[in-house]
């Protein structure tokens, strides 16, 4: 049996000598046979450690299965997990008698309870009455950095910035990321945040002033922008804006998948590419999305894709099939691409002679040209002008249900821009994104951002 070596950067919370005392903790979740996941914020995948062994220091590798595949990952990585380090923490503080529920770890913005779906009830409420709703909340009151945050609702209340700056470092990425994501709503409401259209937007609403909007913060999203926090709603008429937040210029990305598209733009000459490239891509899984994309631009814009690119297609099933299965195989590593692929493929791997050293040793062949495709995909609609009018449908779509709210620390003070993507003001550009890779590219569908 073949085992691929799962490796990440060594450096930061893995490799610390105090982890030592997590092995003991770590071997009785391998003993009872314990999923164990991999990564930060287990971006990695699960492991399923094979039974019958034990581990002794930081630099020792636990064999086991990640979605079938047979790997090896040493101590010092799965340590690097957040998660997982919270679990040890937990078995720990069992065999000292202590009580387990009690444990968290400080050194992620995750051990803190301060998301609105934390200390939100899942109501309805005047925006007026949002501001005591924070400054009143008991969750909030109960923590240290719940008392933080409560200060900072009452710098916005009376009309000025947030401090930010000598806030705990500890603090600082939970409250941007998360309080942010109420603070900012609470900027809004005083008027205090950057909204240059908020005036056409409150007409868009359909109402004269922020006191007539009701505002939602649901335990968990019910629409179709998955990483939407709540909605602001015309109490009379029941149009609704959902709320988005981002800590910074951009954040997570939605899913293309969150594009929801009206009745009236399908079949619109408009947008007929936009709307039927945006629709093949919906449906197809993270393996297929860019061949299948690829093949779509090749029908609507092929002067827009790579000439390189371009030779190769357009892709049959059965290509697809090849490279998506027997060409994503574990069992190939990078270096296997000139005898595993088709030669027809080989100008492609070419194409990234100059990065090919930064690709992991365990990205496979067919990952390789999925990466390659996927950023060709990209550069054309961003860059290429494959299709001139997705900008357009995009704020289309969004000014209808969405508005970004960025919190972000602008010197001693945390700032909120707002966004109202627009289509009349062409406010907000919208770009295609992807976060997949060459060495995982069935995880990562292909999104969009939003920034201003």
């Amino acid at each position: 049996m073949r085992y691929n070596d799962l490796k990440i950067v060594e450096a930061g919370i893995g490799t610390k000598p105090e982890n030592q005392k997590y092995i003991e903790p770590l071997n009785n979740l391998l003993a009872n046979g314990t999923p164990l996941v991999v990564g930060l914020k287990g971006e990695k995948g699960t492991l399923q450690p094979d039974p019958n062994q034990t581990v002794n220091n930081l630099q020792d590798k636990v064999k086991g299965t990640i979605d079938g595949d047979p790997v090896e990952v040493k101590v010092s990585v799965l340590f690097k997990s957040q998660e997982l380090k919270l679990e040890l923490a937990r078995v720990e503080a069992i065999a000292k008698g202590k009580d387990p529920d009690a444990v968290k770890t400080t050194s992620s913005k995750e051990a803190y309870t301060v998301k609105p779906s934390d200390i939100f009830a899942d109501e309805r409420f005047p925006a007026k009455q949002v501001f005591n709703e924070v400054i009143n909340n008991p969750k909030l009151q109960e923590q240290e950095i719940g008392k933080v945050i409560i200060e900072m609702a009452k710098e916005i209340q009376d009309g000025n910035d947030a401090q930010f700056k000598n806030i705990q470092k500890e603090f600082q990425s939970a409250i941007r990321d998360y309080a942010g994501e109420y603070l900012g709503v609470l900027a809004l409401i005083r008027g205090t945040a950057n909204f240059p259209t908020r005036k056409e937007w409150l007409k868009h609403l359909g109402v004269s002033n922020i006191d007539s909007i009701f505002i939602n913060f649901p335990t968990q999203s019910n629409f179709a922008l998955g990483d939407s926090i709540g909605s602001f709603e015309n109490a009379e008429t029941g149009n609704m804006i959902l709320i988005s937040s981002k800590g910074g210029k951009m954040g997570a990305p939605p899913s293309l998948n969150s594009l929801k598209i009206p009745e009236n733009l399908v079949g619109s000459n408009r947008y007929a590419a936009e709307v039927s490239f945006v629709e093949t891509m919906q449906g197809a899984s993270a393996a297929e999305q860019p061949f299948l994309g690829i093949n779509k631009l090749f029908e609507i814009a092929p002067e827009s894709i790579n000439e390189t690119v371009r030779n190769v297609l357009p892709l049959s099933a059965q290509d697809i099939s090849t490279l998506t299965n027997e060409y994503m195989n574990p069992s190939h590593n990078k270096d296997d691409w000139p005898t595993v692929l088709d030669e027809k493929y080989h100008p492609l791997v070419r194409l990234v002679d100059k990065t090919y050293h930064k690709y992991k040793e365990t990205a496979t062949p067919g990952g390789l040209i999925h990466y390659i495709i996927t950023r060709d995909i990209i550069n054309a609609v961003n860059e290429r002008n494959a299709m001139p009018e997705f900008e357009s449908m995009a704020r289309e779509i969004l000014q209808k249900n969405f508005i970004q709210i960025f919190a972000r620390p602008k010197g001693a003070v945390l700032g909120f821009d707002i966004l109202w993507p627009n289509v009349e003001m062409a406010t907000g550009k919208v770009k295609l994104y992807s976060k997949a890779s060459a060495n995982e590219p069935k995880k990562a569908k292909m999104s969009f951002s939003v920034t201003d």
